[in-house]
């Protein structure tokens, strides 16, 4: 491994590293979000409803959820380097073909199809980091990774604006087109073949026990709002979902060629940092969510005029990655994840104060407080959970972490939802709609602050001196 460390190094070949790193992470995120702005247009366009148009955001990350347990096998079986470029290569042509999508239904079905290869992009990047990049490199890398990310949601809705507003619909698919194409290259040039080639068959009844257990479990919360928890259908999609998970981590658990192994989870640290990812993730899908109704049906704001307004605070996420990297090596982990989570919970329970006669600067000021905890504890929480574990199952361990967020950003955002439509309801009872949907966004965040209190109060049980 160490010689083709020094290939990598002699060959300048890092440089395409961070190209295929960065693109990637942008392009994963950037297409989870970049569709909201053209709801509207897709309503209008494909002659139909709302709930059919959501479809086309819930059914990309609902693939994102399901396949992305499955990247650390796929990544041993097939290398790596072949999996992120067929992943790349596969994201271009599918964002080709949306643009000629001619109904609803057509482009529902190629949205899932692209969440589906979406999954395999961040789990391989971080699969590439930690088999290649030398250690004390490692957190540069890492870095770029989640700054890359961050950018993605940041600047997807202002893309998505500016390209329907001087152009059509289809370029918010077709911009996907260069960038995908130009990361498949980079990678194919920069990744050496021989990560992982595996010749273990596939363990199709976990892996089937696996897919269908994801898609019940995150449809049943998906379709919460619209049957409600007392609904039998919800119920019954739940618990065979549940049943059907466990019957995977069973499987995992009991086989030698598991298709996750869940042996990562026996170390103390990983788990820390799992669940601490994990409320990130429910922090990162609230923001877009509930600001998008406070900008545009309380003050009355376009969606691009919104989307520039959360530019300012995003630019504090992606300056936090830089912030961490470059105190990482400085002082141990704890205190700057500590920092970074109470950043999150002070934000979120200042936003929880928010009221119609609140100035815009108050708002922006706490999500930039927010937004740069965010940034401040990315690097730091996956690097101290990853380095815990042995390399060799660093495939497994990236898509672990990948699914729980999948997961609970799916889990929250329903839950959420549903939180800001029941409690929109009891204000309506007494008070005009604005000041109802005001309140309910307020609670939202109050909510949204305890958990991350409670998270804070859970990094507390990280060691000390994690990364010196």
């Amino acid at each position: 491994m160490n010689t083709e460390h020094d290939k990598i190094r002699q060959n300048g070949q890092q440089v395409l590293l961070v190209v295929s790193i960065v693109l990637g992470g942008f392009l994963s995120l950037y297409n989870s979000v970049a569709m909201n702005v053209a709801i509207p247009t897709f309503v209008r366009v494909f002659g139909t409803d709302l709930g059919q148009v959501q479809w086309i955001m819930i059914s990309y990350t609902l693939m994102m959820g399901v396949l992305s347990p499955t990247a650390g096998y796929f990544a041993d079986k097939f290398s790596c380097r072949n999996l992120f470029c067929f992943s790349m290569a596969g994201f271009a042509m599918v964002a080709l073909l949306s643009g000629f999508c001619g109904n609803i239904y057509q482009m529902i079905a190629i949205r899932l199809i692209q969440g589906g290869l979406a999954a395999f992009i961040v789990p391989c990047s971080m699969m590439i980091i930690y088999q290649l990049i030398p250690y004390k490199q490692r957190s540069v890398f890492l870095t770029l990774q989640t700054v890359s990310m961050s950018m993605g949601p940041a600047v997807g809705p202002v893309i998505s604006g500016l390209l329907l507003t001087c152009t059509n619909w289809h370029w918010v698919f077709w911009i996907n087109v260069p960038i995908a194409l130009l990361t498949a290259w980079a990678v194919y040039q920069a990744v050496p073949y021989e990560l992982h080639d595996s010749q273990e068959k596939l363990d199709y009844l976990g892996f089937s026990y696996v897919i269908l257990g994801t898609v019940l479990f995150l449809l049943s919360f998906n379709q919460v709002n619209s049957w409600g928890f007392s609904s039998p259908a919800f119920w019954a999609m739940l618990l065979v979902g549940a049943a059907l998970i466990v019957l995977f981590v069973h499987r995992c658990l009991h086989s030698n060629h598991p298709v996750l192994n869940f042996q990562v989870l026996s170390s103390r640290d990983f788990s820390i940092a799992l669940l601490i990812n994990s409320c990130i993730s429910m922090a990162l899908c609230l923001v877009p969510f509930v600001l998008a109704i406070y900008f545009q049906d309380i003050l009355g704001y376009t969606p691009l005029f919104s989307g520039m307004i959360l530019l300012i605070p995003a630019i504090f996420s992606i300056l936090g990655g830089p912030i961490a990297q470059s105190i990482y090596h400085k002082v141990n982990s704890k205190p700057i994840i500590i920092v970074a989570m109470l950043l999150l919970a002070i934000g979120s329970f200042m936003l929880s104060h928010t009221t119609l006669q609140s100035t815009l600067l108050f708002v922006v000021f706490w999500l930039c407080v927010r937004y740069l905890g965010i940034g401040l504890s990315s690097m730091p929480i996956t690097d101290y959970g990853m380095s815990s574990i042995d390399r060799a199952l660093s495939g497994h361990g990236s898509s672990l972490i990948n699914w729980f967020k999948m997961m609970s950003t799916s889990l929250s955002l329903s839950i959420f939802t549903m939180i800001l439509s029941m409690r929109v309801s009891f204000y309506s009872q007494r008070m005009d709609n604005l000041s109802a949907q005001m309140a309910a966004i307020v609670d939202v965040f109050l909510y949204s602050s305890l958990i991350l209190f409670l998270c804070a109060a859970i990094s507390l049980l990280l060691k000390s001196n994690k990364n010196l």
